[in-house]
């Protein structure tokens, strides 16, 4: 009986502390479980839901034409990627745009935004992380809560506010972007650069490249033990889970074996696509 009871009261202490937060999901249809649960974990912020951008219908040409993607992505839409931050599907570009709507909205205040394929699974550390990073919201951009790393070797794990497994990006490419906290000037940073370029990559391979220009400062808690993806076929994949042939790196087609390893890899992924 108790259990519950210091929940509850340890939810009221922080949660009364982020009433000049937002929190938005990006859905294109009603997450009602996560919008409701978001709601019980902030009770004192602004939450809502920010609709998906749909452009699955649009062609290619007009993509381009708008202004939303480059010319080289959509060669990569017409005739198929080759790593992960490349564009797989258009569903990357709503979720994008997406993005920049719910950044654009107020950008002096928080940001948490779920994708609404977004499972909590540590609700009362989750809450955690988010007060101690709005505590330090002028310390960094973006705050990753739950994503992968493609390299580790260009990152700084001495955040200084924060424990391991939170690292802050120096480099390389992080992968998911389910539950992403944006401090006032990230807001403002990355809505400006959406505004602005044409997309030309998925928006996690975006922010990476941006972190290792230097322009934005991004932090990721590298576990899933926050939040994580719920397995499923997403507007933004075409395929069940990850593509391994975007693994591959092209140096590896220089040795028979991994000629023969590559063969094996592109006929697994084709029976997913089927």
């Amino acid at each position: 009986p108790r259990a519950p009871r210091a929940r509850e009261n340890f939810f009221f202490r922080v949660c009364h502390k982020m009433a000049n937060l937002d929190v938005r999901v990006i859905s294109l249809g009603e997450p009602t479980a996560l919008l409701e649960r978001a709601r019980r974990l902030f009770p004192s912020a602004s939450v809502g839901v920010r609709r998906g951008i749909d452009v699955r219908g649009a062609s290619v040409r007009s993509l381009v034409e708008s202004g939303m993607i480059t010319h080289g992505a959509a060669h990569v839409l017409r005739h198929g990627r080759k790593w992960h931050h490349e564009l797989g599907s258009k569903g990357g570009i709503g979720l994008a745009h997406a993005v920049r709507l719910a950044l654009q909205e107020d950008v002096t205040r928080p940001l948490l935004l779920f994708e609404d394929d977004c499972v909590i699974r540590d609700a009362a550390a989750l809450v955690r992380e988010v007060e101690t990073l709005c505590a330090h919201a002028a310390s960094f951009d973006v705050a990753v809560l739950g994503c992968r790393l493609w390299d580790r070797a260009h990152t700084d794990r001495s955040v200084p506010f924060l424990r391991p497994p939170w690292v802050q990006l120096r480099g390389g490419r992080f992968f998911m972007m389910q539950c992403v906290l944006y401090s006032p000037t990230g807001r403002q940073r990355l809505a400006a650069h959406l505004a602005t370029h044409p997309l030309d990559m998925q928006i996690d391979a975006l922010l990476s490249s941006l972190a290792d220009q230097g322009t934005l400062r991004v932090l990721a808690h590298v576990s899933a033990a926050l939040t994580r993806q719920s397995l499923h076929v997403s507007a933004i994949q075409e395929t069940l889970g990850t593509c391994a042939l975007c693994m591959v790196h092209p140096v590896a087609l220089k040795t028979f074996s991994s000629a023969v390893a590559l063969v094996a890899v592109a006929a697994a992924c084709a029976a997913l696509r089927r």
